[in-house]
């Protein structure tokens, strides 16, 4: 078997994977989180990979599922901007205190023949349960509640 320093010198893109496997077998705690990290990451880049084909496909019950799952992983890695940006898709970026709003563009969702208000009320659905991003969830759900 292939030793990891032989998978990265031949070629292999991206050794993350690889070099956190690697820690893992030596029951490092601190590898063993980075692999999950790495592997979180991983989804989440395979979950905007299944909804842009989705999106260019014109898909909407495809692009809903994975744009749920997206929410998901990004809850869980902690990508508080992204996340924000599909919530911002979602609302028409709202800013409740201002009540200034600016569609974003192109508006994709709607091209899909999705309703804005209903994803979101599911995509909050999903946030509320994660602990990590209950303040976002509070700031979207009043928005949600002026819609």
């Amino acid at each position: 078997m292939k030793e990891v320093a032989d998978l990265c010198s031949d070629g292999a893109r991206d050794c993350s994977l690889l070099n956190a496997v690697n820690k893992a077998r030596n029951f490092d705690p601190s590898a063993v989180a980075e692999a999950e990290k790495v592997t979180q990451e991983m989804n989440w880049k395979h979950c905007q990979m299944e909804e842009q084909f989705a999106l260019s496909l014109g898909l909407s019950s495809e692009f809903k599922k994975w744009f749920l799952k997206c929410v998901t992983e990004l809850g869980y890695l902690g990508y508080e901007e992204a996340l924000r940006k599909k919530l911002d898709d979602l609302v028409g970026n709202v800013t409740p205190e201002l009540g200034d709003e600016s569609p974003s563009e192109p508006d994709y969702i709607s091209r899909l023949g999705l309703n804005k208000t209903e994803l979101l009320r599911e995509t909050l659905a999903i946030i509320a349960k994660n602990v990590a991003t209950q303040k976002i969830f509070s700031e979207y759900n009043q928005i949600l509640k002026h819609i």
